[in-house]
């Protein structure tokens, strides 16, 4: 069965309910890939991504620390950081709000609530209403993309409440078999400007 194909008792069920079964199927079959593959697949879509005009110009570039399965980003952490680049990475507040602060070396992350890596909480915020003057790249985590831009989230909600208020670019980064055909959205789902796979870069035009 297509992982998009789902159903409950013969039944479609809601939303909410579809994108938490769709989830669980993701992971697990993120989780069945081997460690070597991954890790191949991870070094292409970080060279394909350091080769882009959207991140060799940016002047801010907004990150994330990866856990379990997701793509292996610190070493884009690193180039960002070697570049000189003004580099962020996310923590998680009250009320599945989320805060963007600068870092200057990973030796500034300590385990947060959800033993993921965040920034201290004294470090420099990154104000998101700069991110058009910074020419500033948001790199977006995803459990899966669909071939419209479309993301599957882990379900706390955190970057649909922060990406309406960032005006710079959005980058989803996955694996080109991963990206399905469609996914369950609703009104509050952003898409992403393009995905970046290990085979090239898609982009999105309105609609």
């Amino acid at each position: 069965m297509p992982v998009t194909d789902i159903r409950i008792g013969g039944k479609v069920p809601g939303l909410a309910q579809r994108k938490r079964e769709l989830r669980r199927l993701c992971l697990e079959r993120r989780k069945n890939r081997r460690t070597d593959d991954r890790s191949l697949l991870d070094g292409a879509i970080i060279t394909r991504i350091t080769g882009l005009a959207c991140f060799r110009f940016a002047n801010a570039v907004l990150l994330y620390m990866p856990t379990g399965t997701e793509i292996d980003v610190r070493p884009l952490i690193t180039a960002s950081l070697e570049a000189g680049k003004l580099t962020a990475l996310p923590r998680c507040g009250d009320n599945h709000s989320m805060t963007f602060h600068i870092i200057e070396s990973p030796d500034q992350l300590s385990a947060g609530a959800f033993g993921i890596l965040e920034p201290d909480i004294d470090l420099p915020a990154y104000d998101p209403r700069n991110a058009e003057k910074d020419l500033a790249l948001c790199v977006i985590p995803a459990v899966a993309w669909d071939k419209n831009g479309y993301r599957l989230g882990s379900g706390g909600g955190y970057y649909d409440r922060f990406l309406p208020g960032f005006a710079g670019a959005r980058a989803g980064l996955a694996y080109e078999e991963d990206i399905l055909d469609s996914l369950p959205r609703g009104r509050y789902d952003i898409r992403s400007d393009f995905i970046v796979t290990e085979k090239g870069v898609r982009t999105f035009s309105d609609g």
